[in-house]
């Protein structure tokens, strides 16, 4: 389990393809949030998993096309931490860091930059991709 320190929290975060060059810029972002960088990944995501990393957007129109994108090029996965529990605190800031970045740098619905897990279970889930 790549989550298990209960001492610290931890999000999980993808810059999804074709936005790689700004991978400093948005790691920046979160460190001036006060989130400390702990692990990246950059893989090219095959269809299964981009299938398993948005499963719980399948029932949406665009799913097919997400999957599509997310599998076309290389992505990075990210885990940042800082000290405190995990709450919904944290992934609603979590939340507000992504607007930001998406508002920033976004071409559509979804070639948009970053994709931030929204809840533990599935931060645990979809990082497994990655790490």
């Amino acid at each position: 389990m790549v989550f298990g320190m209960e001492t610290n929290n931890h999000i999980f975060v993808i810059i999804k393809p074709g936005f790689l060059d700004r991978a400093k810029d948005i790691i920046n972002i979160f460190r001036r949030n006060g989130w400390v960088l702990s692990r990246t990944r950059t893989k090219q995501l095959t269809i299964n998993e981009a299938k398993m990393i948005y499963k719980t957007l399948q029932d949406e129109p665009f799913y097919k096309e997400l999957v599509k994108y997310m599998s076309s090029d290389p992505s990075m996965g990210i885990i940042f931490s800082k000290p405190g529990r995990i709450s919904k605190r944290t992934f609603d800031q979590t939340k507000k860091i992504k607007d930001y970045v998406r508002s920033k740098w976004s071409i559509n619905d979804c070639r948009n930059v970053i994709h931030s897990s929204d809840s533990l279970s599935n931060m645990e889930r979809e990082s497994k991709f990655y790490f």
